[in-house]
């Protein structure tokens, strides 16, 4: 949107020399948007940009998909029997070049999610969603929270975030995250009466489960061996090798999660002893040269029990 109106036009930005450009096409086949998604995929080896949903300039809510050719520089219609339903402010992210859309409003502005949120790809195998707004009792309200998808197991969890600096924008602009350093940068959004143009960054990004969450596995699991068991008294007709299987495949997942949790309770320790010598540092305005010490020693403890590791039960 620029003055209040849906626009069309091509951007890209050259990090080398920091410059945004204008891009001219050969064709202008997509017709002025806001609140769409974007994502970039390869197909042949040759990249290209994937438009879904959206309003347009009469306020009408999208459910269209266009490709946008880099070498041709032209847009096109792209068709399909099954589709998400029309709708506007969501997020997205690719994976393996296939497309992954989560929440938004569709056209009675009903929530489908938390909306108007930041959505990246972690390490192939987390979307991180941050920020957002949702529905409240009275009236809509700011989310400054940040949950961790894994896309493998549809499982979420809420990432804790430790920071001085708070965060009381619903509306969030770009978030970008640097896979080798766990850091989340955060540029622009808005919130009830005013814009911003300001970036944050938030390092390091230590993504492990909480000890809430694998206690929460734990008892689920102690909840279907149990309901197994009062099966297996209410059928006489039930199949027991199968049930026996079941019990002894719950009993090893229940062994691992223990295993686990042990593991876990040293490195909590450890990091949050660290994050806390991070925290003084900052606050001490302390040399970049010594942060990315800390910063290093953080991955290294990291690495053998990481978010993305450990949901393999």
């Amino acid at each position: 949107i620029v003055q209040n109106k849906c626009v069309n036009n091509f951007i890209r930005y050259v990090p080398g020399i920091n410059l945004f450009e204008k891009i001219r096409l050969n064709s202008e086949d997509i017709t002025p948007r806001a609140f769409h998604s974007g994502n970039v995929i390869s197909e042949d080896n040759k990249k290209s940009i994937i438009v879904f949903g959206g309003m347009n300039e009469k306020d009408e809510i999208l459910d269209e998909t266009f490709k946008f050719d880099f070498q041709a520089k032209k847009w096109e219609r792209v068709e399909s029997t099954t589709k998400p339903s029309a709708r506007y402010k969501h997020a997205s992210f690719n994976f393996n070049d296939a497309i992954f859309i989560h929440g938004g409003l569709n056209p009675h502005n009903a929530v489908l999610s938390d909306f108007w949120h930041s959505a990246q790809l972690f390490d192939n195998e987390w979307m991180i969603i941050y920020g957002g707004i949702t529905n409240g009792w009275i009236e809509n309200y700011a989310l400054s929270d940040m949950y961790a998808l894994n896309i493998y197991t549809f499982s979420w969890f809420e990432v804790d975030i430790s920071t001085s600096k708070s965060f009381n924008r619903g509306y969030y602009g770009s978030l970008c995250l640097v896979p080798y350093k766990k850091s989340l940068h955060i540029f622009g959004g808005t919130d009830e009466s005013s814009e911003f143009s300001d970036a944050f960054s938030m390092s390091p990004l230590v993504t492990y489960v909480s000890y809430k969450t694998l206690t929460g596995k734990f008892e689920q699991l102690n909840t279907k061996m149990k309901n197994i068991d009062e099966n297996l008294n209410d059928n006489d007709h039930v199949n027991l090798a199968e049930f026996e299987l079941k019990i002894a495949e719950l009993k090893e997942d229940v062994n691992n999660i223990n295993n686990m949790m042990k593991t876990f309770e040293m490195k909590f320790s450890a990091l949050e002893k660290l994050n806390e010598q991070c925290e003084k540092l900052l606050s001490k305005n302390m040399n970049a040269e010594a942060l990315e010490k800390l910063e290093q020693r953080i991955r290294k403890l990291e690495s053998s029990n990481v978010l993305m590791k450990h949901d393999s039960i």
